[in-house]
């Protein structure tokens, strides 16, 4: 593994309640988000891991200030702009795939929740903002599907850390990364 993310953990869980470790470590999308710095060649990886990860565990618990907003259903990765990146000296094709498959995650969330959150009268782009959700899940898995040769060819052992996490060789055998993103996160 290229990047340290059970050390990581380790270091942090003295500060996230016991019901969310188990959370943390069954989710890949907090794998993704902890490892993308390593990924992506970041300077001061570890750092940026850190601060990325716990902004992942407080969007999950302080809702009042991390849940869906109007301004968030301009565009998909404006849900995302909170997570933070070196202005330089990085690889931006890794991280655009990385935040593609997190966009993934997130539309496949709002997908499944979608008949719930109409029920309960809660923000989902899907049912107020007129998101849709096929042509949106078509133009992310097609800009991940066109970048894993490439990732494949010049980067291997961070496409099998990545396809560790998340298999995304399913986009290539023909598998659904949809239903498997619904049923892992």
């Amino acid at each position: 593994m290229l990047f340290p993310y059970e050390e990581l953990t380790l270091k942090l869980e003295k500060f996230v309640i016991l019901s969310e470790r188990e959370k943390l470590h069954k989710n890949p999308i907090p794998k993704l988000v902890a490892s993308i710095p390593y990924l992506c060649s970041f300077p001061d990886a570890d750092q940026f891991s850190a601060i990325n990860l716990m902004t992942y565990v407080l969007g999950s618990k302080v809702r009042d200030i991390f849940n869906f907003r109007f301004a968030d259903s301009a565009y998909p990765e404006k849900r995302f702009l909170s997570y933070n990146k070196p202005q330089t000296n990085y690889d931006n094709r890794i991280f655009a795939l990385c935040l593609n498959l997190m966009i993934l995650a997130s539309l496949a969330d709002h997908q499944m929740d979608k008949e719930d959150d109409l029920r309960s009268d809660k923000l989902n782009p899907l049912n107020d903002y007129g998101w849709d959700y096929e042509e949106l899940r078509k133009y992310y898995v097609d800009a991940v599907q066109d970048d894993l040769p490439w990732l494949k060819q010049a980067h291997p052992t961070v496409f099998d850390e990545i396809n560790f996490l998340i298999p995304i060789t399913l986009l290539s055998d023909g598998g659904d990364i949809m239903k498997w993103l619904m049923e892992n996160t």
